[in-house]
């Protein structure tokens, strides 16, 4: 006689569709811990590049007032980059040296932004500024002020 292995492949199968089931269960929640860790980090790097970015049309300002041949807009690296006499209210040979927060500002300073990874909030008052990585949760950016003067970069990162 031949035996029926018909129920023993039918109970195989469910078994390993319920082990399939955990390790997808365990896989899908170190995916979302692994993408909020990369919305984070992205948002920090963000935030240093901005930092960067910032000091170094502050210095190729500062070195060209230096030598007499500060130009407005300021062009470090060959990226033309509007500074902050408008923004702050003092003149361009003042202390206020940094990129204001408009796209041809602290935009055209990140020169390195790929179009389309970051999204740009609307700046009118030429002073403050959010950048998020697109597709980024809405508590994920980075704030470039620049009322002060001096560049105030914050990262906010509650909501990555």
């Amino acid at each position: 006689m031949k035996k029926q292995k018909g129920c023993t492949t039918l109970v195989g199968l469910i078994i390993l569709a319920i082990v399939l089931a955990i390790l997808a269960a365990f896989a899908a929640s170190r995916y979302m811990k692994f993408r909020s860790e990369t919305n984070t980090a992205t948002t920090w790097y963000l935030k240093s590049s901005i930092k960067s970015a910032a000091k170094l049309v502050y210095c190729v300002a500062k070195a060209q007032i230096a030598a007499g041949t500060l130009s407005h807009p300021v062009h470090p690296n060959g990226v033309t980059v509007n500074a902050v006499k408008t923004a702050c209210g003092k003149t361009i040979l003042g202390d206020c040296l940094y990129p204001d927060s408009v796209d041809a500002g602290i935009v055209a300073a990140l020169k390195n932004l790929a179009p389309g990874d970051y999204t740009i909030g609307n700046s009118t008052s030429r002073t403050s500024i959010q950048i998020s990585k697109t597709g980024a949760p809405a508590n994920c950016f980075v704030t470039y002020d620049i009322r002060s003067g001096t560049p105030v970069i914050t990262a906010t990162t509650s909501g990555c």
